[in-house]
């Protein structure tokens, strides 16, 4: 699959720009990071297709090698991000801590439920069998049906976190933030006991979610510090202190989850600064990360269904239908769910 990092990095360097000195105006834009999102989200559906299909060491060792070299790091800036929005809300906009139950929260699990029983129904049509339990837990995101689950169970978590944290000491923001990492941290320890010490890849981001939030509060003196004359040589001397972080905390992450946790978050402050100097602006990642939730949520469909048909051995034509069928269920999802969502928020307007 070396022609989907081929095709990947035609996408990622159409219309991208090295900034003249650092940006530290639109680099954490909602369009900008979007962006980046979709970059990612391309990553992630190779990181799950390559699941289905036979590897061929040689035509597929450029993309194994960034899949695997990232490994569940391709998740934390999402992470970070929503982070990042959710904290941007609560300081601008009055009132929204308690719309992220309906908002946050509801609409997650509401798209997300309506593709669990889309699942359960191909998956029962393919012959799987499923027991009760599996498929009520499948609604919360701690089972699966064949979908992707973990991240919407974590992303719920840390919404009803941020809800909790917020409404009972929202009105101090540097002890809510502190709360957050003390009770994100909590959850992760939480997941990793229930979990049996295993299944890392489920909670080993979740810090990141918390980072962003506190981006989002204390970035100001940084930003500040990067514009002017010195821009440069100060955003490079940040780049080599937190490469370097990143490079020797990463050495060590294979001992504990907790300190590849530690090193997602070095990872994300790296991405931070990078993306103040190399900007997205290609279109087709706009659409990819605008569609973020459903093309994570439906790109296993096609790949059940095509491995059920014995299409695997066809590795490119696999790979192909995969994308243009996540794509197609992508669009039909976001349509048919848009007057849903609209009805779901404005009850929540209603009542607050």
């Amino acid at each position: 699959m070396n022609i989907f990092l081929v095709a990947l990095l035609a996408v990622t360097v159409f219309r991208a720009r090295i900034m003249h000195q650092p940006d530290v105006e639109s680099y954490i834009s909602h369009a900008h990071t979007t962006r980046i999102n979709g970059l990612f989200i391309l990553i992630v559906f190779y990181a799950h297709v390559r699941t289905y299909i036979p590897v061929d060491p040689h035509a597929d060792s450029w993309m194994l090698g960034l899949a695997t070299g990232l490994g569940q790091l391709m998740v934390a800036l999402f992470l970070f991000y929503s982070g990042f929005g959710v904290h941007e809300s609560i300081r601008r906009k009055p009132g929204y801590v308690q719309s992220i139950p309906v908002k946050r929260f509801g609409v997650t699990w509401v798209n997300f439920a309506c593709v669990v029983a889309i699942y359960a129904l191909v998956g029962l049509l393919l012959g799987r069998d499923f027991t009760l339990a599996q498929v009520v837990l499948a609604f919360t995101g701690w089972t699966s049906v064949g979908n992707s689950a973990w991240y919407i169970f974590a992303i719920l978590v840390l919404y009803a976190l941020t809800f909790v944290v917020y409404s009972l000491v929202g009105s101090c923001p540097h002890l809510a933030l502190a709360a957050m990492f003390a009770v994100t941290l909590a959850f992760s320890l939480l997941m990793w006991w229930a979990k049996d010490f295993s299944a890392t890849y489920s909670y080993n981001t979740a810090l990141c979610y918390p980072l962003g939030m506190a981006w989002s509060a204390y970035r100001a003196p940084v930003e500040e510090w990067l514009r002017g004359a010195h821009s440069w040589r100060r955003w490079l001397f940040l780049l080599v202190t937190t490469t370097a972080g990143f490079v020797v905390v990463n050495n060590y992450a294979g001992m504990h989850y907790l300190v590849f946790q530690m090193a997602a978050l070095w990872y994300c402050a790296v991405a931070v600064l990078v993306t103040m100097v190399v900007h997205l602006d290609s279109p087709v990642l706009a659409w990819c990360g605008r569609n973020l939730f459903w093309i994570y949520v439906l790109q296993r469909l096609p790949m059940m269904v095509l491995t059920s048909a014995g299409w695997a051995e066809y590795r490119y034509v696999f790979v192909v239908v995969s994308l243009m069928v996540t794509v197609g269920l992508t669009i039909v999802m976001s349509r048919l769910m848009r007057p849903v969502l609209r009805r779901i928020v404005g009850v929540g307007k209603t009542r607050q």
